[in-house]
């Protein structure tokens, strides 16, 4: 039986409370639509959380997570385990020093693909997103901070 990572991205801006990325929506069987980058890889699954390896214990569920991310994770109720969450900083730490090489993809985080730097471009292109249109609306600089929610299935 195989082991699959359900994947999300949430972002805050300042100081402000962790929001779902857009691309997180319920669809009509009132599951939240996922990330679709990455397949099964257990050699990172073990370095993420501890699962099928030697890794870090599970951090659980944020105590400030979004509501959107929450409702993913009620959905999958008890067949979902080992829930954890790391910055995106963290996350491209982790990639880049087990070797792991970004393919030659645009930055659509729903259609499923291997590429795990994908998360990492498509977060990056929201933050500067978010700041273009403070700029525009005159606004303070800001502050975008961007993490991502996981957990498994067996």
């Amino acid at each position: 039986m195989g082991c699959d990572i359900h994947m999300f991205l949430e972002y805050k801006v300042n100081d402000g409370e962790w929001q779902a990325h857009p691309a997180h929506k319920e669809d009509s069987s009132g599951s939240i639509v996922e990330l679709g980058c990455c397949g099964r890889d257990y050699k990172l699954f073990a370095k993420l959380a501890g699962v099928r390896g030697e890794g870090p214990r599970p951090l659980g569920i944020p105590d400030d997570i979004s509501p959107i991310i929450n409702k993913a994770i009620e959905f999958w109720s008890y067949d979902g385990h080992s829930h954890s969450y790391i910055s995106i900083e963290d996350f491209e730490k982790l990639l880049i020093n087990n070797n792991y090489e970004p393919h030659n993809n645009f930055y659509n985080l729903i259609d499923y693909n291997s590429d795990f730097f994908l998360v990492v471009r498509g977060s990056k292109k929201h933050a500067e997103e978010l700041k273009i249109d403070n700029i525009l609306l005159q606004n303070d600089s800001i502050d975008v901070k961007h993490r991502i929610i996981f957990f498994f299935d067996n």
